[in-house]
């Protein structure tokens, strides 16, 4: 009983895995929008919140059952830098520093994120194409 119980929460989470990546990509769309906007510490919420709460465990499931985990590692190590990045311009900002390099270091930001959304989409694209459920990760 408890193994068919796991087998259809396991099938339940492998129908919501593209739908979940994508409004990851959303949240980080909205991280992208934020940061060319100026605003690091909104950028940063929308990085940490939401959907992007279990972004890390839903790419590798995803990219573990296309049999693509370099892929999925390679969009989940792409998020600390980006949230690095958000932090150190935050404290600039928040210093005073130059709008120059602030602003300069914001559009940097906001171009990674657009770039991880894009891939996370594309991810998301390739788990619905090849009908697969995401394996899961224990």
């Amino acid at each position: 009983v408890l193994a068919a119980l796991r087998r259809r929460e396991e099938a339940a989470q492998a129908v919501a895995a593209p739908e979940r990546l994508r409004a990851a990509a959303g949240a980080l769309g909205r991280c992208a929008t934020l940061a060319a906007a100026g605003d690091a510490r909104a950028a940063r919420e929308a990085l940490r919140g939401g959907a992007m709460r279990t972004f890390r465990v839903d790419v590798l499931r995803a990219a573990g059952a296309l049999r693509a985990d370099s892929r999925g590692e390679a969009i989940v190590e792409a998020l600390d830098p980006l949230d690095d990045e958000l932090r150190v311009v935050q404290r600039q900002a928040d210093a005073d520093r130059s709008s120059d390099d602030v602003a300069s270091a914001l559009q940097e930001a906001a171009s990674a994120a657009r770039e991880l959304a894009a891939a996370t989409v594309a991810l998301a694209d390739d788990l619905e194409a090849a009908g697969s459920p995401a394996a899961p990760v224990y």
